[in-house]
């Protein structure tokens, strides 16, 4: 066997244990505990700091599942622009500045969605800021415990490198 053989082979071989890899994918689990709540119904508070993001998106699809430990609280993802707006909405006028559980704009989340099944997210690229708000009048001082699992595998357009990567190979191998 020639050496541009061997290489060509080990290019089909290489994408092949590639393609395996991005289908079993990468799962990563968590808690946040002790997260307190607000005591102001039906409104939305952001956290300061963004939620990480998938800067190889083409690369990568990450799908993320939030769930959380009380059923009397509502979670809600939103872009920087809803933060920013709710950030500076008073909590008294949630309703008209978009910020309530009725009207907030979020890509996930909601007042509808049960702590039991969570929210399911497709992460993507950009700020995205988790918020939170309390469905009833909750005593001051409550506080919320967080579980995320989120899972990392291979992209339509990784598996069509592979597949290029793979059939250059074969090329390579059978025409050198």
């Amino acid at each position: 066997m020639k050496s541009a053989q061997k290489f060509g082979y080990g290019l089909v071989t290489l994408s092949v244990i590639l393609m395996i890899i991005g289908s079993v994918g990468y799962t990563v689990e968590g808690d946040v505990e002790e997260v307190p709540t607000p005591n102001v119904t039906n409104f939305v508070f952001f956290a300061d700091d963004p939620l990480p993001t998938n800067p190889a998106g083409l690369l990568f699809s990450a799908d993320a599942h939030i769930t959380w430990d009380r059923d009397d609280t509502f979670l809600v993802i939103s872009d920087a622009a809803t933060k920013n707006q709710c950030d500076n909405t008073p909590a008294g006028l949630g309703g008209f500045g978009g910020c309530n559980s009725a009207n907030i704009n979020s890509v996930a989340g909601g007042v509808n969605i049960n702590n039991t099944d969570g929210i399911e997210w497709r992460v993507e690229s950009g700020e995205y800021y988790v918020g939170i708000g309390a469905k009833d009048n909750l005593p001051q001082g409550v506080e919320i415990n967080v579980h995320y699992k989120v899972e990392v595998q291979f992209s339509f357009v990784s598996y069509l490198v592979c597949t290029l990567l793979a059939a250059t190979g074969l090329a390579y191998a059978k025409f050198s």
